[in-house]
């Protein structure tokens, strides 16, 4: 070989090495995860600490948002992705500033079309109103709604911040509306975290929002459906039944009520808050997600089993199939009925759709893997709910102002450590009369942690 050339290539080689050394240098990765561990945030940094990419992701592990930014604002083409890989929507930016956006996939169904549609045209009003106005707080609030409740959610929190600098900035705006703005925009924030699973961020913001606005009952419902969510079930009760101690007819709390009360096997109960939030139907789509109204219908279906009324427990799941033949956890309930009824052959069936279509992906858990041996390998095994119920431990009084006691521990003296939302750590001790005091913390959301012999305990706190 030529010198020249040897020389050329040795020239080449040491370029891409030096590019790449200079790129582990500059640019950092900074990745949030859901709980099974799947990425669910991505964003990279420059050397100056700007976002130059942003991307998020399914639980499934699948693409969802794909952003690019320049001087930490949206720049060139950025994509949006369903959970099947299809490109569903591509914006183009200049400096932050939307040029052009196209639609090349919607998803509805019979119940939510005409209201997705019109989500969709008022969107596109809004992003012209808000070229033309010099004042844009409202619209820009309006704006970071519409594309959370469509599922664009990194949009939805650009505007959030752009909400939060203006109001920052402005002297202006009297106090009251500034805890509107400010109230609503946390509440928006803390629903986005939620997604990502990024769960005291979530908690936190909702908190925050209640606390700018504690006579809005929806702020209130919100940071109660975010407790439940994260596994703070009679803290999120004691939220929901404050929303209904001031509105009654709220379809939403009703339904999240329901939902408690079937985990708790109380069956008469959850039947009687099912029956109350469909007699709000036409609310619950106007103002829910887009899959609401067949998940309303999983529900009844369930709560219907449970008592024992199969059929119209069928009918319910089987409708919610029809409204969305990719309902992973209607095919599931269909299955555990046609187990109980020994038709195996049937529940085999919507057992494997269910695992095709994502189960364990989205629902984090094995059971349709051991439901599938029962129905599909091993009949004489049949799966059944467990009776007993151990008394776990439990903390009182939650939202606490000063002490706080553990219940159903094996002692009262114990190691304590207490948590911000950020995970930092803000006090530590040790009990020996099994009540740790908060009243010297901030008002928000903790997360305090209990050795117990070799035991671990967490538990999320809110200190009013």
């Amino acid at each position: 070989m030529p010198k020249i050339t040897l020389y050329f290539l040795i020239f080449i080689i040491t370029q891409s090495v030096s590019g790449l050394q200079n790129k582990t240098k500059t640019d950092s990765i900074k990745r949030y995860y859901y709980k099974d561990k799947i990425i669910s945030r991505e964003i990279v940094f420059n050397a100056k600490k700007e976002i130059i990419h942003h991307k998020t992701y399914y639980k499934s592990g699948e693409i969802n948002e794909d952003f690019y930014l320049k001087d930490n604002n949206f720049h060139g083409k950025c994509f949006k992705y369903n959970k099947d890989g299809k490109l569903t929507t591509t914006w183009k930016f200049k400096n932050g500033d939307l040029i052009s956006r196209k639609d090349h996939i919607i998803v509805f169904n019979a119940k939510n079309k005409e209201v997705l549609m019109q989500k969709y045209q008022r969107l596109k009003k809004i992003n012209t109103s808000i070229k033309e106005t010099s004042t844009p707080l409202d619209q820009y609030y309006k704006r970071a709604n519409l594309r959370h409740q469509l599922n664009f959610n990194l949009l939805a929190l650009q505007d959030s911040e752009n909400i939060i600098a203006y109001l920052k900035n402005s002297k202006s705006i009297d106090k009251q509306k500034h805890n509107k703005y400010l109230s609503n925009t946390y509440d928006i924030i803390g629903s986005i975290y939620s997604e990502y699973e990024m769960d005291n961020y979530a908690i936190h913001y909702k908190y925050k929002a209640v606390e700018r606005n504690p006579e809005n009952n929806r702020l209130v419902y919100n940071l109660a459906t975010t407790l439940y969510k994260n596994n703070s079930k009679e803290l999120s009760v004691f939220y929901l039944n404050k929303v209904l101690e001031k509105w009654p007819t709220h379809s939403f709390s009703h339904l999240m009520l329901s939902k408690y009360y079937l985990s708790t096997r109380d069956y008469k109960k959850a039947k009687l808050y099912i029956d109350k939030a469909f007699l709000k139907e036409k609310n619950l789509i106007k103002f829910g997600h887009s899959n609401i109204s067949e998940a309303i219908r999983v529900l009844r279906g369930r709560i219907y089993y449970k008592l024992n009324d199969t059929e119209f427990g069928l009918k319910d799941l089987k409708y919610a199939l029809k409204l969305n033949p990719k309902n992973v956890l209607a095919h599931k309930n269909i299955a555990i009925i046609y187990n109980d009824l020994q038709q195996y052959k049937t529940s085999c069936y919507h057992l494997k759709k269910a695992k095709k279509l994502g189960y364990k992906e989205i629902h984090d858990n094995d059971v349709v893997n051991k439901l599938i041996k029962s129905s599909c390998i091993d009949r004489k095994t049949q799966i059944t709910e467990q009776n007993i119920r151990k008394a776990k431990p439990y903390i009182f009084p939650n939202p606490v102002k000063e002490q706080l006691s553990i219940k159903n521990l094996d002692t009262d003296v114990y190691t304590y450590n207490i948590y911000n939302f950020e995970s930092k750590l803000v006090k530590q001790g040790e009990t020996q009369s099994n009540s740790v005091n908060f009243g010297s913390l901030p008002t928000g959301l903790y997360v305090l942690q209990i050795q117990n012999k070799n035991q671990l305990l967490r538990f999320k706190v809110i200190k009013n």
